[in-house]
């Protein structure tokens, strides 16, 4: 019976250890070019603790950034301009999502309460 071969080459890690999606490369498909980019989209990127925890402390002065700013911040945490453009467009989305989730519970709160209220009202006649 043949062996089994690997998706990963073998220095890749030790026989003992497993499969970790934070500790190993990827799967390329068949579809995927050298690089690694799926329909011409870059592989994702995992921002680091320090990058989050930069972004979000610059994002609760102010949930936009300007040109020259997103330049220096880019430069001292190690990304592009683009990476934090994106990454506050996704935050403004995230956010306005919450929001919305919320007003919605809150509105279903308040129907449901007025929906006890009258039935309430109905029992007393």
């Amino acid at each position: 019976m043949p062996a089994m071969q690997s998706a990963y080459p073998a220095s890749a890690c030790h026989p003992h250890q497993s499969y970790h999606p934070y500790t190993m490369p990827p799967l390329q498909s068949a579809a995927s070019d050298a690089n690694g980019r799926h329909d011409g989209r870059s592989t994702r990127f995992i921002f680091t603790k320090f990058q989050v925890a930069e972004l979000k402390e610059r994002f609760n002065r102010s949930d936009s950034i300007k040109l020259d700013e997103r330049r220096e911040m880019g430069k001292r945490i190690g990304l592009s301009e683009r990476q934090i453009k994106i990454w506050f467009q996704n935050r403004r989305f995230k956010l306005r999502k919450i929001k919305k989730a919320q007003s919605e519970a809150q509105m279903e709160q308040h129907n449901h309460q007025d929906d006890t209220m009258d039935s309430g009202e109905e029992n007393d006649e």
